[in-house]
């Protein structure tokens, strides 16, 4: 919400008008970036925790006076790969199995960019298992890169269903891993453990595997967080 997906809107916007700008990947690169360079100048959503409110949990999280951006994820990656969370400081890891949603902001375009240089860290917000957004003026918003303008709504974010996903595991953690689900199954058809016991444990194990990988990661020199 705000100014990531102000740049996302105008170009998806000028991409409809003028597609015949629009004619290499180098090209659409330098375009984005200039849509976000203009926000740079207007900051055209300051002013931005007074008329978006986060409620998570049931407790309001107060926004700093600087926020231009709010991201939600549930995997930590965000704009090509960019990590948006590291634990500590009282903020848990994150990972795809817990069911919570991060929350982050960001201080402006020009913030966004140092992201992506990786000069800069995210503000975090707090984790949350259910998180309702409460906007009360129109903002740009984007999902995955399709960008909209959203009029004034409340927006509520919580766990759905879940899905089995493939990935790789060469790494030593990973192969562990992998045993263990072969185990688990194994374990399964012979009915010494149920379907919901089998899950339970996998969900773990991916967890402390993911909490081995960003223990082992070289930390940013910059940190912040709030709440």
């Amino acid at each position: 919400i705000g100014v990531d997906a102000q740049a996302a809107l105008r170009f998806h916007r000028t991409r409809n008008i003028r597609p015949h700008l629009f004619f290499s990947a180098t090209t659409n690169k330098i375009l984005y970036g200039l849509f976000g360079a203009r926000d740079f100048v207007e900051h055209s959503c300051a002013g931005m925790n007074q008329h978006v409110h986060v409620i998570a949990d049931g407790v309001r999280r107060d926004l700093p006076p600087e926020t231009e951006g709010i991201i939600l994820l549930n995997i930590n990656s965000f704009a090509g790969g960019v990590r948006m969370w590291e634990g500590g400081d009282g903020h848990g890891n994150s990972s795809m199995q817990d069911g919570m949603v991060d929350v982050v902001v960001v201080f402006g375009a020009l913030h966004l960019g140092q992201l992506n240089w990786g000069v800069d860290k995210p503000v975090r917000i707090c984790q949350a298992r259910d998180v309702k957004v409460i906007v009360e003026k129109g903002f740009p918003m984007h999902v995955d890169g399709e960008p909209w303008e959203q009029p004034a709504c409340t927006i509520d974010i919580k766990l759905r269903n879940k899905a089995l996903m493939l990935r790789r595991t060469a790494d030593a953690s990973g192969m562990t891993v992998k045993k263990m689900a072969d185990t688990l199954e194994w374990a399964r058809k012979h009915e010494i453990i149920s379907n919901d016991q089998r899950e339970m444990i996998m969900n773990e194990a991916y967890r402390r595997a993911e909490s081995d990988r960003s223990s082992g990661s070289q930390p940013h020199s910059r940190s912040a967080s709030l709440g």
